[in-house]
């Protein structure tokens, strides 16, 4: 995504990708990826058992979690990863956030212990959490690094619908949304629909709606924004935000 594709953690590097995890030009970048299947008869249900016949059989299983190791050899485009961390997510699950909390946790574990430094991974569909799962997935992985030892150099936040959306471009949206809104998604990657989420989620967390909260980013970029952004000397205030954004 170019302007908007780098993003820190402690000395993680942060890509945030709108593409298909298993697309060649992806996969080429990675030493693993780790797939969430969604509930439903999805494509990336489809395609991951495409994908997983070019690999040799699971290395080790754990619940709906599946562990390959790429055949020695393997000439396919597939080639470049060495391991594929899959929930197979039979049961058809809608996650929770407790949910999220516990795949981040179980998966970048098995990722640390295979000693990879560059993850790919996409993500999940979940209720409860603002309508906005991929900014909670993000969350609760700057989360676990934050908290755990690691490796990783570099994780890549694949998502064909590019739902995943990075600090540079919720400012970009923010600094160009009032004058030119078709802008923002052109260059942004996010739908108009996904961008209202975002100001409603903001002004949930400032009180204004009952939209559920839960993308802590989101947040603390309207925050620095209202302080870059004073009225008559004074920071601008919730209630001005959302009235700039119409979103009250």
């Amino acid at each position: 995504m170019g302007l908007f594709d780098k993003h820190f953690t402690n000395t993680v590097k942060f890509n945030y990708v709108k593409g298909d995890i298993f697309k060649t030009s992806n996969i080429s970048l990675l030493d693993a990826i780790i797939v969430f299947i969604p509930c439903g008869l999805t494509s990336i249900r489809l395609e991951t058992d495409k994908f997983i016949k070019h690999l040799d059989e699971p290395i080790k299983q754990d619940g709906e979690f599946f562990l390959y190791k790429n055949k020695p050899n393997n000439k396919s485009p597939q080639s470049k990863i060495e391991y594929a961390l899959i929930n197979r997510n039979t049961s058809h699950q809608i996650y929770s956030k407790k949910d999220m909390v516990l795949l981040v946790e179980y998966t970048l574990k098995e990722m640390s212990k295979l000693g990879v430094k560059r993850i790919g991974m996409n993500g999940v569909r979940g209720y409860g959490s603002g309508g906005i799962p991929e900014q909670q997935l993000i969350e609760e992985v700057q989360y676990w690094l934050n908290k755990n030892e690691n490796n990783f150099k570099k994780i890549h936040f694949i998502d064909l619908r590019g739902g995943f959306v990075g600090p540079q471009q919720i400012r970009f949206i923010l600094n160009n949304y009032i004058e030119d809104e078709q802008l923002c998604v052109r260059e942004t990657g996010q739908s108009s629909s996904s961008i209202k989420a975002m100001f409603q989620n903001i002004a949930a967390s400032y009180g204004f709606n009952k939209f559920s909260t839960g993308a802590k980013l989101y947040t603390e970029l309207a925050d620095e924004y209202r302080e870059q952004n004073k009225i008559f000397g004074k920071t601008m205030t919730k209630k001005s935000f959302c009235l700039r954004f119409g979103v009250i």
